[in-house]
């Protein structure tokens, strides 16, 4: 534990040194490009002014999603575990362009995400309903036979709870430990935005959570989109080229946050396996991150939009 402080320590110190360098203007950049690229959807989240968010101002959801490098491990173990199941898996890779552009459909997700979290309710319900009727359109039939529907309430609700259980672990085990009533209150958050999605009866707490895990237990197992997506999501073109020098560690951390039974039902326990500085080298690069304050995030524009600049909590 006194080595995990140590890097969280040295993370936020190297976060406040990194914001006034000259490289914060290109880092602001970066961020832009990264969420709202050219030709990609844009989202003001400055405006309406006054209008809160689908979550609360400065609550466990704004802080856990303040960390870009926690969300991308957060994010690639999401899909990991949703690919598990198979209807999840072939609705997603059959009906999406993931596999020819890995970087676009991540940005159009990472969008989408930081919306539900920190742009204005009426912005977040309108892209939201743009969601649920594009979703409403994908319907097949798994290799095996098993029919799916991307809004069906099973499938919604277990998207939502590997999406919530892999963006708080992974803030948790790599920029700062939250409490059991941080994690409960970043679920709970999170039920408003499931319900706009069609989840019926979204978990609030890791209780409800560990009850959505047991009861899907039976029929995640391994398939073969998940492990063309691992490959995928280790190529260059599916991250910007600042991540690709800790592109791998960042993957292999994304599995090692999965269940550890989850692990081995999908072979994937040996990718998941950490060494001592992978996991120091994570902590400190997802902990200096979250530190760094940059004007083209959604937090820092969502504070503005409610004039909340100087209580604006979006450190680590």
């Amino acid at each position: 534990m006194e080595t995990r402080r140590t890097w969280e320590t040295a993370g936020k110190a190297a976060g406040a040194v990194f914001s006034t360098w000259p490289l914060s203007a290109a880092t602001n950049r970066s961020f832009r490009e990264l969420l709202q690229p050219e030709g990609g959807p844009k989202v003001d989240f400055s405006s309406p002014r006054g209008e809160p968010a689908l979550t609360p101002a400065g609550g466990a959801s704004w802080r856990i999603f303040s960390s870009p490098l926690s969300l991308f491990v957060g994010g690639v173990a999401a899909v990991i575990m949703e690919f598990a199941d198979a209807r999840v898996a072939y609705g997603v890779w059959e009906h999406s362009d993931f596999r020819r552009d890995p970087l676009a459909r991540m940005q159009r997700t990472g969008l989408a995400a930081m919306v539900t979290v920190y742009a204005a309710k009426s912005v977040a319900e309108n892209l939201i309903g743009h969601v649920v009727r594009r979703h409403d359109a994908v319907r097949g039939r798994t290799p095996g036979g098993e029919p799916y529907h991307a809004n069906d309430d099973t499938l919604l609700t277990w998207v939502q709870v590997t999406a919530s259980y892999g963006f708080v672990t992974a803030y948790d085990r790599f920029v700062s430990q939250l409490s059991q009533d941080e994690r409960d209150a970043a679920y709970a958050e999170a039920a408003p935005g499931a319900r706009l999605y069609g989840v019926q009866a979204p978990p609030r707490n890791t209780e409800e959570i560990e009850a959505v895990f047991a009861r899907m237990g039976p029929v995640l197992k391994p398939n073969p989109v998940i492990g063309e997506f691992l490959e995928v999501i280790r190529s260059p073109r599916a991250v910007p080229a600042v991540m690709r020098p800790l592109q791998g560690r960042l993957v292999n951390a994304a599995v090692s946050i999965l269940p550890p039974w989850l692990q081995d039902r999908l072979g994937l326990a040996k990718q998941g396996r950490l060494s001592a500085l992978d996991r120091r080298l994570i902590a400190f690069a997802a902990s200096s991150a979250a530190q760094i304050s940059v004007d083209a995030h959604p937090a820092v524009q969502a504070c503005r939009r409610l004039g909340l600049q100087d209580r604006c909590y979006l450190k680590g």
